[in-house]
């Protein structure tokens, strides 16, 4: 009788959390503030493969480099150095790991105003990225721009003296 009684008793004073949610001697916990919960905007990573484009040239040199018959694949090294700044931006907007559905860069958290420092500390950020790695382009295309340009005229310059010799040798043996 005695045991049936204290866990009588024990039960009345609320000595566990009931179905309410209403903790030990009553005691509820406040539900405290209520924030909207956002879905923020993803970074524009896309943006990536849009500056690449304009330095497709030495992907595109660097693909074809080291072969013979370079002018014939021209179009593929450049469809394969675009193809590598695609990878490189598509493993970019996957790499958490989602699908291709496009939430992969999306951020969901509460609307505070510490929330709202953080996205806007990210979003300049990746201005800052964005803007320092246009610079580093734009000073590494003039830089090695004129050295591909000069390699260029001088490859030109090679064929058509190789050219020359030979048509020099041909006329040679036909005299012969």
């Amino acid at each position: 009788g005695e045991a049936a009684g204290e866990e009588e008793g024990e039960e009345g004073e609320g000595g566990e959390e009931g179905a309410e949610g209403i903790g030990p001697f009553g005691f509820q916990m406040p539900t405290g503030r209520q924030f909207p919960s956002r879905e923020w905007g993803e970074l524009p990573v896309q943006d990536l493969a849009s500056l690449a484009q304009g330095y497709d040239r030495f992907v595109a040199a660097e693909a074809s480099a080291g072969g013979e018959g370079a002018e014939e694949g021209d179009a593929t090294a450049s469809s394969n150095g675009a193809a590598r700044v695609a990878a490189v931006v598509a493993a970019v907007l996957n790499a958490d790991g989602e699908g291709a559905d496009g939430s992969a860069g999306r951020v969901k958290s509460l609307v505070t105003t510490a929330h709202r420092q953080v996205l806007r500390a990210r979003d300049a950020a990746w201005r800052t990225f964005m803007a320092n790695l246009t610079d580093d382009l734009e000073r590494l295309s003039a830089q090695y721009g004129a050295m591909y340009d000069a390699e260029g005229r001088w490859e030109a310059n090679w064929k058509e003296m190789v050219a020359d010799l030979v048509r020099d040798n041909s006329a040679d043996e036909k005299k012969e």
